[in-house]
């Protein structure tokens, strides 16, 4: 991984940093919107969240470590953590276990407020990808023979996984953004994104080209969480459909 500034801030920091103040804008403005003014008790529980999802990260990071340390040798070493990094999956569900229990703790309704920080965080997330594409981690497969991007730390040119991610993100920013401003599907725009962003995951890892995360057989470890996100999403989806459905008959 590069360490190329941009004013002086690392490029993934200083891309993150763009992503969190735009997406808390944009949260506190749809709370506006939505006639949501308890911002104290939000902000509260963004601080502890950001807090949960920074040593979520780094917990699945470890995980994932050791996954590789065996997959490799045949043991783990709980010494030899280094490059382990933080990840994604493990980030978001410690931002939301956190985020969750620090409104419930202050008493406040969760979907009143639930709704709009699930809104923002592919348009956060969206931000950091672009931090990675000019990083350089999270590569791309190598290409040959047709259309790409050369990723110069690499020297060789890969399939911009980053950017395709960072896009897909930022559509579905969009369509959850549709849904909340039209309250439709509100009590399943968790579930939505958890799934739709769990299956954009899980193809694009075919083309990720990096192996420093683990596998799991031939898959891996962050496809196994997106089937498992998908498969428990998707129960809850259906299981939620089935209830209404009854009380309505």
């Amino acid at each position: 991984m590069t360490q190329t500034l941009i004013f002086g801030v690392p490029v993934y920091a200083f891309f993150a940093g763009i992503g969190l103040a735009i997406s808390y804008t944009n949260f506190f403005s749809l709370m506006i919107i939505k006639g949501n003014l308890e911002f104290r008790k939000n902000t509260i529980a963004i601080v502890i969240a950001l807090c949960g999802a920074l040593i979520g990260a780094r917990i699945l990071g470890i995980i994932s470590s050791l996954i590789v340390q065996w997959n490799s040798v045949g043991n783990i070493s709980f010494f030899d953590l280094e490059g382990s990094g933080l990840v994604f999956y493990g980030g978001l569900y410690g931002f939301l276990v956190t985020y969750v229990l620090s409104l419930k703790k202050q008493k406040e309704e969760l979907t009143r407020s639930l709704p709009i920080i699930v809104v923002c965080i592919p348009l956060f997330h969206g931000f950091g990808r672009v931090g990675c594409f000019f990083v350089g981690c999270c590569f791309g497969t190598e290409l040959v023979s047709y259309s790409n991007y050369e990723i110069a730390f690499f020297n060789v040119s890969r399939m911009p996984v980053q950017l395709i991610e960072a896009g897909a993100n930022l559509l579905l920013f969009f369509l959850l953004l549709v849904f909340l401003l039209k309250n439709i599907f509100l009590k399943f725009i968790l579930s939505i994104y958890l799934v739709s962003y769990s299956v954009i995951r899980f193809v694009l890892e075919f083309y990720r080209g990096d192996v420093i995360r683990g596998y799991i057989g031939f898959l891996s470890l962050s496809q196994v969480i997106a089937m498992a996100t998908i498969f428990g999403a998707g129960v809850y989806i259906y299981l939620t459909w089935r209830r209404d459905s009854s009380e309505n008959l």
